[in-house]
């Protein structure tokens, strides 16, 4: 495990989920940014573009009047409005997006099961 710690990781989440990641062998680098955006993604895959984002239910939680960890108050609502449109956004820009909660890491296979379908279609889409 201590081979595998990154300090990139910004949750426990993340850090699972790179575990996961590499116990399915999928090359993926965390918090990478994405050109022609002001965006960080949790994960970028080595291979294709292919962002991966875990999501924790505290993100979308929080009450209004409680900071998240950059600071930010912002309504459950708004939470919600926002990762949509970062969705969006980096759709627009071509890259795939697997999103991944704690349940999913229950299940590795299954897990790189859907990546490797993300990476089937950012294929297709390039194409």
């Amino acid at each position: 495990m201590l081979r595998g710690a990154d300090g990139r990781h910004e949750s426990p989440g993340e850090t699972r989920l790179a575990y996961a990641l590499r116990l399915q062998g999928v090359a993926a680098t965390p918090q990478v940014a994405i050109p022609g955006s002001r965006t960080v993604v949790d994960f970028l895959l080595d291979e294709a573009p292919v962002v991966i984002e875990f999501d924790g239910r505290v993100k979308y939680g929080r009450d209004a009047d409680e900071p998240d960890p950059f600071g930010r108050r912002r309504s459950r609502e708004q939470v919600v409005w926002d990762e949509k449109r970062r969705e969006d956004r980096l759709r627009e820009l071509g890259y795939e997006v697997v999103r991944v909660v704690w349940s999913d890491l229950d299940s590795p296979r299954e897990l790189a099961a859907r990546i490797r379908r993300a990476v089937e279609r950012s294929r297709r889409l390039s194409a």
